[in-house]
Order: structure tokens, then sequence, then C-alpha cells
């Protein structure tokens, strides 16, 4: 497990976590625990939870597919 954190905004957190889970071999789940201004959804591609198309059983969030990575799945923050 690898934690990409820092208290500062716009200093690349979320573009080195997807740049290394594409490095990395074999399958990897990159997972967005920002609070404040979760966007690891928005630069993989993929749709953030609250939407009820989006949302897994009974509304829980859902691990999404990387749309260009086969091996980087993706587990956004849920909205709130």
């Amino acid at each position: 497990m690898l934690a990409i954190a820092g208290g500062k905004g716009g200093s690349g957190k979320t573009t080195t976590t997807l740049g290394l889970a594409s490095a990395l071999d074999g399958p990897v789940l990159a997972v967005d625990a920002d609070r404040d201004m979760p966007n690891l959804h928005a630069m993989a591609g993929v749709e953030r939870p609250g939407d009820a198309a989006a949302d897994g059983p009974a509304g829980e969030p859902s691990v999404r597919a990387h749309p260009t990575d086969p091996t980087v799945s993706v587990l956004p923050a849920p909205a709130g």
C-alpha cells in the first residue's frame, strides 16, 4: 500500500497517484480519500458517487474500471 498525502492543494497528489497506479505492475486500486476536494474520479474519467446510476447496491460507492488502463481500478470519494 502506498499513500500519497499532503496538506497543500494543487501540489500534484492526484496526478502522482494515477501515474503510479499506471506504472505499477499488476492490478492496482487507486482510492480517493480527499474529503475537501476529491477529484480522482474526474482525472481518471470515471463517474463520482452520488449519481444514482453510478452507485452500487443500496447507494454504496463502487469500484470503477479506469477507461484507458485495464490494470487500474478507481474508488472515488463519496459525495458529501
